[in-house]
């Protein structure tokens, strides 16, 4: 691992859940309280769906919840702008794991430190999947193999919601494993990767299972394995990837809020209490399992511990690819 990664990795371990209190633990009282969550991606993904889900159902207990979307930079330009954030509580930023977990082993250079933030509470879980679109003439991973094999150029690249997010490595991983030569194809979030995937205009996507989910009723796209431990409930007549034979792409990511350091620690157990709450409630589940989401709520400090243990896991995954960003 690089001394940049492993710099990271020592000030995360001893970044604190939240300083004590400061002034700005006065904002929650104040009237008209508002809540910016701030999304990485584009509208109109599973990203996007879920933090909409939270802020619906946790506006009873944090006052006005806004979604707002700021997509670009690779996931960056969102993190950059809460990290500039008052330490409030008012802004938060609703992301995947990768930016924390991955990203410190292929960027040289971050704009941003783990030690920026302060890890709020997780919301969902899920894994990733292959898939090609509904008029493809491939029907399996077996296919898809031999497609890419007989024309690296026309089958061997891949959509991903984001260059260096885990979907990325997920596609890295498995080319690996099986032998082939493949590309990654980086958008602007999954929405635009799903739109051109089932427009024909790339050949496979890596991304998360739930994106697939609402396409595949009217055979739009064909989901041809997962990477979860066991078959997704979501999909069970899918195989995963082991099942198959490929016993490393066993992954899997999460969502999760995200304040600014310096954020008071009753600020913290605020938000982390009104998601727990939230996930506590059956029409959430419901609607989470509908978008191909696993409910998960942990507390600030076992969130902690598991972007930890997730920097560790992913650390050999991304070092195996050979994929560096030289910004």
């Amino acid at each position: 691992m690089t001394d940049h990664a492993n710099t990271q990795r020592r000030l995360f371990l001893h970044l604190p859940l939240a300083v004590a209190l400061s002034g700005a633990s006065g904002a929650w009282a104040q009237p008209g309280r508002m809540t910016r969550l701030i999304v990485p991606v584009p509208a109109g993904g599973g990203m996007d769906a879920s933090a909409r889900l939270l802020a619906e159902y946790t506006r009873e207990a944090l006052g006005t919840v806004v979604v707002e979307n700021r997509p670009g930079g690779a996931l960056r330009l969102a993190i950059d702008f809460v990290k500039r954030a008052e330490p409030d509580g008012t802004t938060l930023l609703f992301s995947p794991t990768s930016p924390f977990t991955i990203y410190p082993h292929i960027y040289k250079k971050l704009a941003y430190d783990l030690s920026d933030f302060v890890p709020v509470s997780t919301f969902c879980s899920f894994d990733f999947a292959l898939g090609v679109p509904g008029n493809s003439p491939i029907n399996s991973v077996a296919d898809y193999i031999a497609a890419v094999k007989r024309d690296p150029q026309k089958s061997g690249f891949y959509a991903v919601p984001a260059a260096g997010a885990s979907p990325h490595f997920a596609g890295a991983q498995f080319a690996r494993a099986a032998g082939i030569e493949t590309r990654h194809v980086p958008y602007k979030g999954s929405a635009p990767a799903m739109q051109d995937l089932i427009g024909g205009h790339v050949p496979a996507a890596f991304n998360l299972t739930g994106e697939f989910l609402q396409y595949v009723p009217d055979k739009k796209v064909k989901v041809l394995a997962t990477t979860g431990a066991r078959r997704s409930p979501f999909a069970p007549d899918v195989p995963t990837f082991t099942e198959l034979g490929f016993k490393d792409m066993v992954l899997g990511e999460w969502f999760g809020m995200f304040a600014p350091a310096m954020t008071p620690a009753s600020v913290v157990e605020k938000i982390n209490a009104a998601v727990r709450d939230t996930l506590r409630k059956a029409e959430v589940t419901a609607r989470l399992t509908t978008l191909g989401y696993t409910p998960l709520h942990l507390s600030a400090a076992e969130m902690k511990q598991r972007l930890v243990a997730d920097l560790n896991a992913w650390g050999p995954v991304v070092k195996s690819t050979g994929f560096t960003v030289e910004e």
